[in-house]
């Protein structure tokens, strides 16, 4: 197990952050004039890279194991296997899970042993990591810039996407993306929280390039199965948050074909049953690939794993929001609390530690924000600012839709701090819209010619 920075670590992490600058600035020079929102790409990735770091040393020096640790511990076992047995390297890196008794049989060097072979989800992760060892010669630090690499991409992909539709927020949209702290430093790891994430992003530009640009049909179909299949192998339950604002995108889609007002205003709440039913359809045929998830497990897992969560095991960083049973009705006189609960505690009278402070930090900047928002926009303008917008909908519905199921299923700020990180961005994304679309409505009547006066008139 890693216990601390080693030899290597100081070596290849240095050469390997001054080899991906050098590179990184190239790709600036020769991009940049044509599209200037390039100047947030190296500001951008090393945020990430630094983030990842960061991960890894907190986990040695602060918790002193974790996750992370465990995942390092696997993915070496893994690359060690390439020069003692490369024919076992390639069966376990297709198995799902596996027992001892498969590790024992067939590898020649039984050496060390898997942490996560039992756990088909977390065992993913080291699947899809283990390769990145070898460049980096089994160093913990550059293993992890070296995954952050190919995790960035979806993540500037998804920062194109909304400077594509409103041009004027580069910086804005650069904040909400790349820095908010949370989301650098706990998305950027050796976690499932960094592939998540960058799979969300993928799939976010994907669906947008298909439905508003209208290109690239067959690589962006691809780049949704790949996301749909590396979050229902890791976290089901994201893909299950991404499926109502992507139905409810399409069917906006449809109902903007409609001229006239009075259309869309008696067809809206048809495409929203249809919607629904599709949504309702589609998770009932893949119950079983979303890892069980259907309506009624969806329900059952949720009261179980938020009772787990508040046990005192946890070492105190524990909230309520109050018993509810595995009920439609009863989960969603719960969602104000869920919602909220996700998006914005722990408060800064919460805080424990000093990781929960400066989450308590982030929160409270994102409810000032929100509560501004909510005050310059009323909540009813705000759900027709969404039928009008696309983008708006999308991330409003995932991050709400999302930090409602987060909410409800976890009691513990440990855990909440990494599972809403895929929310933060489009959450905040979704205010940034609303007070764009808001302030240039204000602009366009402001600047409105008004009739002159005529005093045969009065």
């Amino acid at each position: 197990m890693v216990s601390g920075v080693t030899i290597s670590d100081l070596i290849l992490a240095p050469i390997y952050l001054f080899i991906i600058f050098m590179i990184a600035k190239r790709i600036v020079a020769n991009r940049i004039e044509a599209e200037p929102c390039y100047k947030y790409f190296i500001p951008g990735l090393f945020a990430k890279m630094f983030g990842g770091i960061g991960v890894c040393l907190i986990y040695m020096y602060w918790y002193g194991g974790g996750d992370t640790i465990a995942y390092f511990h696997d993915v070496k076992v893994m690359a060690e296997l390439l020069y003692t047995d490369p024919a076992s390297l390639f069966y376990f890196t297709t198995q799902e899970s596996f027992s001892w008794i498969d590790w024992s049989l067939i590898t020649l060097n039984l050496g060390d042993y898997p942490i996560y072979s039992r756990d088909e989800h977390a065992w993913f992760v080291v699947r899809c990591s283990w390769f990145f060892a070898l460049p980096a010669f089994s160093s913990f630090l550059a293993t992890v810039i070296l995954l952050n690499i190919i995790t960035f991409i979806p993540v500037w992909k998804l920062y194109k996407v909304f400077i594509r539709e409103f041009p004027n927020l580069q910086r804005e949209f650069a904040i909400t993306v790349f820095f908010i702290p949370s989301v650098a430093f706990w998305g950027s790891g050796l976690l499932k929280d960094n592939i998540t994430f960058s799979a969300v992003c993928l799939y976010s530009h994907a669906f947008y390039s298909i439905l508003i640009l209208k290109r690239g049909y067959l690589i962006h179909i691809l780049q949704i199965y790949f996301s749909y299949y590396i979050l229902t192998s890791i976290k089901p339950y994201i893909f299950f948050a991404l499926l109502p604002g992507s139905i409810l995108w399409m069917a906006s889609i449809g109902l903007n074909k409609f001229d006239n007002r009075l259309v869309r205003n008696v067809t809206a709440p048809a495409l929203l049953v249809l919607a629904g039913l599709a949504g309702y359809f589609v998770l009932s045929q893949m119950g079983d690939k979303l890892g069980g998830l259907n309506v009624d497990t969806v329900l059952e897992k949720a009261v179980a794993t938020q009772q787990d969560l508040k046990m005192d095991y946890y070492g105190g960083n524990s909230f309520d929001i109050g018993d509810f049973e595995a009920t439609p009705t009863s989960m969603l006189s719960k969602a104000h609390l869920a919602i909220s609960a996700a998006l914005f505690r722990p408060f800064l009278w919460e805080a424990r530690n000093p990781v929960m402070l400066i989450s308590a930090v982030e929160n409270s900047i994102l409810l000032i924000f929100s509560i501004y928002i909510l005050f310059k926009v009323r909540v009813i303008y705000i759900l027709r600012l969404m039928m009008r917008h696309h983008l708006l909908l999308f991330s409003l519905a995932f991050s709400l839709f999302f930090s409602f199921g987060v909410g409800l299923s976890t009691s513990n700020f440990g855990s909440m701090v990494r599972y809403k990180i895929p929310a933060m961005p489009f959450f905040l994304a979704s205010l940034i819209i609303a007070r764009e679309i808001i302030l240039k409505e204000k602009a366009a009547k402001e600047d409105k010619p008004q009739p002159e006066y005529n005093p045969a008139l009065t």
